[in-house]
């Protein structure tokens, strides 16, 4: 979804990504997810991204601002 914002079909090889910067702002709102507070073992389906994450990226405004990356935390 990301990737068509930037008119690509997919973001090959994590070009965009690696050419992006931190939005340090978006990253503590995603980190700030009820999920990450839930016991482990813990799974996701497609529709958390979809629904929950992407809304919250397009709402920050940071895809105009083009290339970017998102740097997840490891749980």
């Amino acid at each position: 979804m990301l990737a068509n914002e930037a008119g690509q079909e997919f973001d090959k090889d994590g070009a965009l990504a690696r050419s992006g910067q931190t939005n340090q702002a978006l990253l503590n709102e995603l980190n700030g997810l009820a999920y990450y507070t839930h016991p482990i073992p813990k799974s996701l389906a497609n529709s958390f991204g979809t629904d929950t994450v992407y809304p919250i990226i397009k709402n920050m405004s940071c895809l105009p601002q083009m290339p970017y990356t998102l740097m997840w935390p490891i749980l």
